[in-house]
């Protein structure tokens, strides 16, 4: 076995210096000559160019050593990348992965994902279960909370950043196709005429609630401020805006105060916010006198004032937006109940509110 021993740390020697190809070319070796060594098969596990045939090498070294460490994370890691490579379209084969991984090795990335699968299987409870498993992760936490339909957890501002800057390249097709959305056109609709010399685009996404704004006679000069850079590429490549600036909505205006901007509008921005007396505060400050605030929210399935789906997105009651709206000077001057946007083919109703500063 001694031999076995010297060409295994030959095979882990051509790893550390990056020969990947030849590490495992001189594995497949190894295991040829001693097919019982279990560290050898692991290796082959971790280098094999597909899921299944990684799969495979792993669960080989299992029958070999069942209880040694590298083993089960071999063979944990293995059947993760054949969930991955399952994807959504074959979500029980995808929990079952998951599962047997976690049985072999606890991990926290692991259980995020078991959390994901099972959230859109519509497992809500086991996908809160497996959320509550990832230690301090704050996405954990949010998604977990989202599940149990407890709206105490902020969004993550790192989530929705990496979310939508995975989103941007996509984000008008699958807005028009698949969610059907028509917050902008009504955001836009509903402040239709007021030509505001100044106004903001808050949450601008790629700028198509810009170009709404604009085809609405809204606003002659617009600015945008969205949390994703790749969304603020694609809407300075629009040339709608006179300025587009990467940032947290609250933070973006806190700094704005004074700019007096005469229009400040939102299409599905709000939704991901949890509280919105903030929200009022700041862009009071950053408003002109008489200015209007237009923006979508959701509706609430109940009587609460804000709830939380397993969608991520914040619902909010009419009446709770307008009781924090006048706490920082602004009144309710025009309401229209819509249909803002689909589900799964599944309605999701909603307001569009329009404030004017006092």
């Amino acid at each position: 076995m001694g031999d076995a021993r010297a060409q295994f740390a030959a095979c882990e020697a051509l790893l550390n210096d990056g020969a990947v190809d030849a590490c495992a070319a001189a594995a497949e070796v190894l295991t040829k000559q001693y097919p019982k060594h279990a560290r050898a098969w692991c290796l082959r596990a971790a280098l094999a160019p597909q899921a299944e045939i990684a799969l495979k090498h792993a669960e080989r070294a299992k029958a070999l050593k069942p209880d040694l460490d590298c083993v089960r994370t071999a063979l944990a890691r293995a059947l993760v990348r054949r969930a991955v490579e399952a994807g959504k379209a074959h979500s029980d084969t995808r929990i079952a992965l998951l599962e047997r991984a976690l049985a072999e090795q606890d991990d926290p990335k692991t259980w995020y994902r078991l959390g994901r699968a099972r959230r859109e299987a519509k497992d809500l409870v086991g996908a809160a279960d497996a959320f509550e498993r990832c230690g301090d992760d704050s996405r954990a936490k949010f998604w977990a909370a989202c599940c149990r339909g407890d709206p105490t957890e902020d969004a993550p501002i790192e989530h929705l950043e990496a979310l939508y800057d995975g989103y941007a390249q996509r984000y008008d097709a699958h807005l028009s196709d698949a969610l059907r959305s028509q917050a902008p056109a009504l955001v836009a609709e509903s402040v239709r005429g007021t030509k505001a010399a100044r106004a903001l685009d808050c949450g601008c996404g790629t700028g198509l609630s810009g170009r709404a704004l604009f085809d609405a006679e809204a606003c002659s000069k617009l600015d945008g401020v969205d949390l994703s850079e790749a969304m603020c590429v694609k809407a300075r490549a629009t040339g709608l805006y006179e300025d587009v600036a990467k940032g947290e909505l609250c933070a973006f205006l806190s700094g704005a105060a004074g700019a007096n901007y005469d229009l400040l509008a939102s299409s599905d921005v709000v939704p991901y916010l949890r509280r919105l007396d903030e929200l009022f505060a700041v862009a009071a400050a950053a408003a002109a006198p008489e200015a209007r605030f237009a923006f979508s929210v959701e509706k609430p399935l109940g009587d609460g004032d804000v709830e939380i789906g397993a969608t991520g997105r914040f619902r909010h009651a009419a009446a709770y937006c307008e009781a924090c709206a006048a706490k920082s000077g602004w009144t309710l001057v025009k309401r229209r109940d819509a249909v803002l946007r689909k589900n799964c083919g599944t309605d999701v109703h909603g307001h569009v509110l329009v404030f004017q500063r006092s």
